[in-house]
């Protein structure tokens, strides 16, 4: 119990500029709402992750 480490609490999907720039299509948001829908969709040019590299 005393020599486990402790849970990676990092999120994949968080944004640093050092890993990219923010996506133009989505703002970062990783979700969109296409013309003419009624729901978000995933971001399909970063694929939800906010930033492309």
């Amino acid at each position: 119990m005393g020599n486990e480490k402790p849970p990676d609490i990092r999120d994949p999907n968080y944004f640093e500029a050092k890993d990219g720039k923010v996506c133009p299509s989505c703002n970062g948001t990783g979700k969109y709402v296409p013309p003419g829908a009624k729901r978000e969709a995933v971001c399909q040019k970063c694929k939800g992750k906010g930033w492309i590299i």
